[in-house]
């Protein structure tokens, strides 16, 4: 369910005035605004509502009545206040609402028949997705909601509302497969938005200023610009938000956009948490104060804020800072660890509702860690969470100590059951990742192995095809490409076709060109994307078939327009150096910026290049640095050299020879030559 924004409940007692994102004028408005929901004005009663949720200017936070004026604005026809009331009850937001899925639901569809187009999404959501196992899948409803949404979004967008057009342009942008014809339109929404947002901003108002910060930072309606989207963040962080305080604190700290300043950043951090306490910001704190960052007075600030929040009546609220503040006491960086404070707090979050401390807590007995080993309560936690499917590790778990008979009488029914759950049900998860997240946790790889054979050998291809990964990356075990390939062509011959592509890639890496290509093929004509993209490169070196560049075009351009990254990557390495193609920097500038905005490492070192080289594009050398530092960050040694020597130069960042230093060492302890040689030329 899409959640409001607005501030986190639970007001921290002591929060200085100065920090507060409301002034004094707050206090004449907010007198107004009694009047007016005095007398029966729904949108007066909903501001009243969330201003009690929040606590403002000289109102004290009171979560009861935020309640009753939301449900009098509400019941007085709100479709707004109609969809927060869902949102409250999704969530069981605060000591006062238990969660309940029936009640949201309920005010969720009073809302959308009202004309809230946001609930309309939320029930199309609801009922397309399966994100609640008590609302059951209904595609024609799904559908009727999504197309009502989408005629009230457009109306909206027509009169000029700029959220509206914002969320025209993401439905465009999102909708699969992401057709030029959509990318258009998403485009020509976005910039509208932009430009009213521009008006807004200029005209004062700080949510427009965030927004538009955030459309220059995705490059939505606008052209990426890290600089653009600092201004629009800082200028907002001064107006009092929050939310633009935590993105510029992070620009400052990966030097996005701004030079790269921690304590810049933990200034931002630590001035956001103290106006809008925010579990992930209280760990980004924790984190550069473990760099060096910060004193231990402003981390006993944050602990301070977290244990306001412990004590709030925001069971949400709470959990979040009680799990938060646990990991501070865990870390125990540069103040002292307290491993017994931490259990507790883990324990007080899980109580509190958390489901990722639930998880921590469960794994915490079973594995002995901060408590007395008992596999009892790990069923216990584990159970908890895996009521949700966002925690499968939790369920993964539950199959372990149902096959291991750990906890709780063994059960391989049951341990079946919920690897089913897990591999049906999981979001953007492998079972492959789990199974490496557990091993690394402690779970002994056979008692995963064993666990997923009770799949595999009932025919379940997804868990032969695990198998198969397991074994050939040899995580926790010694690697096996033979049993892999066993497992692999398991799950190929019963039709996974990422079993295909793997058994290909194992005939593959033992030069059988001619099986590689077969299941390659296979694998690429059920849809395999990244089989697509290995045809093209067997046809572009004439690997267990004839050589043919035009075929391998054809076969990289299927992949690339379908969203493969490594294949847009195959296309401008070939229009860059005309092979198969008519040499077209322009086309290659094209794809390589495409696979680097979609993550792929070798297309942004690339794409740097092409920026400092001016190769189908202006010469641009802070858009070099910028694209090589995102490279560097993840490790990628080429973009660590050039960084240094982009540094050492002054070449589209201000020369830096500590900085300098700093990349191409980096690069050179990682063996590259180039970093090596300019650190003896500096020397």
């Amino acid at each position: 369910m899409v959640k409001a924004n607005v501030l986190p409940a639970g007001q921290v007692k002591t929060q200085p005035a100065a920090e507060s994102v409301h002034s004094s004028t707050a206090n004449i408005a907010n007198r107004d605004i009694f009047r007016k929901a005095d007398e029966g004005d729904p949108n007066s009663m909903l501001n009243l509502g969330r201003i009690y949720l929040e606590g403002q200017g000289d109102i004290t936070r009171d979560r009861s009545k935020a309640l009753e004026w939301i449900k009098k604005s509400a019941e007085s026809g709100n479709n707004k206040a109609m969809f927060r009331l869902a949102q409250i009850y999704y969530y069981g937001e605060g000591s006062i609402v238990d969660k309940n899925i029936a009640k949201a639901v309920e005010w969720c569809h009073k809302a959308a028949e009202a004309g809230n187009a946001l609930a309309m999404y939320t029930l199309a959501e609801l009922y397309l997705m399966e994100e609640e196992e008590s609302v059951i899948i209904n595609e024609e409803q799904g559908e009727q909601w999504l197309a009502k949404a989408h005629k009230v979004l457009n109306e909206d967008a027509e009169a000029g509302d700029a959220e509206a057009m914002y969320m025209l342009g993401e439905i465009y942008w999102q909708s699969p497969p992401l057709s030029p014809k959509y990318a258009k339109k998403a485009t020509e929404w976005h910039r509208m938005a932009a430009d009213c947002y521009e008006k807004q901003a200029d005209a004062g108002d700080y949510e427009a200023m965030y927004k538009l910060g955030t459309m220059y930072k995705l490059g939505k309606g606008v052209p990426q610009d890290y600089s653009k989207a600092a201004y629009w963040y800082q200028k907002a962080a001064d107006a009092g938000d929050p939310r633009s305080m935590v993105n510029l604190a992070e620009y400052y700290k990966y030097g996005y956009g701004v030079p790269e300043n921690l304590s810049k950043a933990f200034e931002l951090y630590l001035k956001a948490v103290r106006i809008r306490p925010d579990g992930a910001t209280m760990l980004s704190i924790a984190e550069l104060y473990k760099r060096g960052e910060g004193s231990s007075e402003d981390i006993a600030r944050v602990v301070e804020i977290c244990n306001g929040y412990v004590e709030a009546d925001s069971e949400v609220t709470s959990g979040l800072a009680a799990f938060s503040l646990a990991e501070i006491y865990q870390q125990g960086e540069r103040m002292p660890q307290d491993t017994m404070m931490a259990a507790q707090l883990y324990q007080k979050a899980a109580e509190l509702g958390h489901g990722q401390a639930m998880v921590r807590v469960g794994r915490n007995y079973y594995y002995g860690t901060l408590v007395e080993q008992d596999y009892g309560k790990a069923f216990e936690w584990f159970s908890k969470a895996a009521v949700w499917r966002i925690y499968p590790k939790a369920r993964l778990y539950l199959a372990l100590l149902y096959h291991e008979g750990q906890g709780i009488v063994k059960d391989d029914a049951k341990a079946l059951d919920w690897i089913s759950r897990v591999e049906k049900e999981s979001i953007s998860v492998s079972l492959y990742d789990l199974s490496r997240e557990l091993m690394s946790e402690g779970v002994p790889p056979n008692n995963i192995i064993d666990l997923y054979r009770l799949a595999a050998d009932r025919g379940n291809n997804n868990f032969m095809y695990a198998l198969g990964q397991i074994y050939s990356e040899g995580e926790g075990i010694a690697r096996d490409l033979l049993k892999s390939m066993v497992w692999n062509s398991k799950a190929a011959e019963a039709g996974h076709s990422g079993g295909m592509a793997n058994l290909a890639w194992g005939y593959y890496k033992l030069e059988d060109f001619d099986n590689a290509f077969k299941w390659f093929q296979k694998a690429a004509n059920l849809g395999g994307l990244d089989a697509m993209r290995m045809l093209g490169v067997l046809y572009s070196k004439g690997q267990g078939v004839p050589q043919d560049k035009d075929e391998a075009i054809k076969w990289w351009h299927k992949a690339a327009d379908a969203g493969n990254s490594a294949a847009m990557w195959c296309l401008a390495y070939a229009y860059e150096n005309g092979e198969g193609v008519i040499q077209d920097f322009k086309e290659a500038f094209t794809w390589y910026s495409r696979g680097a905005e979609a993550g792929h490492i070798a297309s942004i070192y690339s794409l740097g290049l092409m920026y400092g080289q001016g190769r189908g594009v202006a010469i641009d050398n802070v858009k070099a640095v910028e694209w090589w530092r995102k490279g560097a960050e993840q490790e990628n040694v080429l973009c660590m050299a050039n960084l240094g020597w982009a540094y050492l130069y002054g070449k589209g960042v201000q020369q830096d020879r500590q900085q300098a230093t700093r990349w191409l060492q980096k690069a050179a302890n990682l063996g590259n030559e180039f970093a090596r040689n300019m650190l003896v030329q500096m020397n």
